[in-house]
């Protein structure tokens, strides 16, 4: 008997399906659990908070009270002002050369809010909308679907342009096709590799754990490789805090490649032990790279 196939628009929500974002179901925070109030700053990981003239927001890691039915969720509090207020994901272009140019996309989140207006979109060039939540303090499912055309980029994310509140927002979903997807979690593990792609932090939770030491000459350079999880494109390292040091200045990363960068220390002037370590009081590296 011939195998017949299911076409996408006959599933049900619940036919599993690959989810095509990072970090989803709001469950990792890299860069703390907020509040992150300023235009244009990363969030929860992967998440970018951006707001126009006249309107505020601010986003905080939110518990399970408030999740849906999950360990964690975001806290979106925002002021209308006459602007917008954005909370999205950009989606790595590769995926969108590669991928979707001529298909069609369904992109679905989960949001509570006693605010009505909450709209989620998908962007390609202009916003194309879900309707609207109705404010009456649920958790309600927004879903948008759009057909991709060409290479421009992508984002998706919920728009809030009206009045002020909170929304609590979860479980999102991105998959091919016009149908939604119930949020199926990643493996924990898959789902922190998806997020060290884009950004990780070497040294934020133990005392001392990068050390960079030997003898060095008077005012030569001491130098190591720090290898990190290989980026899109090439990150932005940063050494962060005050490390504690030995005959030698505070550390910089003067090359940087997709995969590693130099640690490098300068001896300050007497020829013997030189060396740094990253104390363990908040001093650590950060690899950022935003595709």
């Amino acid at each position: 008997m011939a195998r017949q196939q299911v076409r996408n628009y006959e599933i049900a929500t619940d036919a599993a399906r690959l989810n095509l974002l990072t970090n989803g179901g709001f469950e990792i925070w890299q860069r703390g659990n907020g509040p992150f109030n300023t235009n244009n700053a990363y969030t929860a990981d992967r998440w970018q908070v951006t707001f126009g003239a006249g309107s505020t927001a601010s986003v905080s890691q939110s518990g399970s009270a408030n999740a849906d039915n999950s360990g964690q969720c975001l806290a979106f509090t925002f002021t209308g002002g006459g602007g917008y207020t954005n909370l999205a994901q950009n989606i790595e272009n590769s995926l969108v050369w590669s991928i979707w140019n001529g298909r069609t996309v369904t992109f679905s989140i989960r949001v509570k809010t006693t605010g009505a207006g909450v709209r989620a979109f998908i962007y390609q060039g202009s916003n194309q909308y879900s309707t609207a939540h109705t404010g009456d303090g649920t958790y309600q499912t927004l879903i948008v679907t759009r057909l991709m055309t060409g290479t421009t980029p992508v984002n998706v994310g919920l728009e809030l342009n009206t009045g002020s509140g909170v929304a609590y927002v979860d479980n999102a979903m991105l998959v091919m096709g016009s149908v939604a997807a119930d949020y199926a979690p990643l493996h924990p593990a898959d789902d922190l590799a998806r997020c060290l792609r884009y950004y990780e932090i070497i040294g934020a939770s133990s005392a001392a754990s990068v050390v960079l030491r030997g003898y060095c000459g008077s005012l030569a350079a001491l130098q190591s490789t720090l290898r990190f999880t290989k980026k899109p494109v090439t990150p932005t390292v940063t050494k962060v805090g005050t490390w504690t040091v030995s005959n030698a200045s505070q550390p910089t990363v003067p090359n940087v490649d997709l995969d590693s960068t130099n640690l490098t220390v300068t001896n300050t002037g007497t020829a013997g032990d030189t060396f740094a370590n990253n104390n363990g009081g908040g001093a650590c590296i950060t690899i950022e790279s935003n595709p």
